[in-house]
């Protein structure tokens, strides 16, 4: 998300306003968990085995939240086990067994 943009004004009573919106709105825009990217119908393959998913994000991710799980699964994350080159384009997720998913990396 981008920052809250001002413009330059001589009218005092705008700058104001726009200082005022600037400090509500920027913090929320510094949130990374706005700077995601949803992953539909995902599957993860069962026994654990690793599933790497290509995020998109340009970066390495900070997390990821499940959004939609169609089966009774454990999942969890194994990200720390790839390269920083790696994690830059992927998250690593184990499943205890086979399910398809929905997730929000952010």
């Amino acid at each position: 998300m981008k920052l809250f943009e001002r413009i330059q004004s001589q009218n005092e009573e705008l700058n104001r306003i726009q200082q005022n919106v600037a400090k509500s709105v920027d913090p929320i825009a510094k949130l990374r968990l706005l700077d995601g990217t949803l992953v539909h119908n995902l599957v993860l393959a069962g026994g654990g085995a690793s599933t790497d998913v290509e995020h998109l994000l340009g970066r390495p991710s900070v997390g990821w939240v499940l959004t939609r799980k169609r089966a009774t699964a454990d999942i969890w994350d194994d990200t720390d086990t790839l390269s920083d080159a790696l994690a830059r384009l992927f998250i690593r997720l184990r499943a205890s067994t086979t399910v398809v998913v929905d997730l929000w990396v952010f």
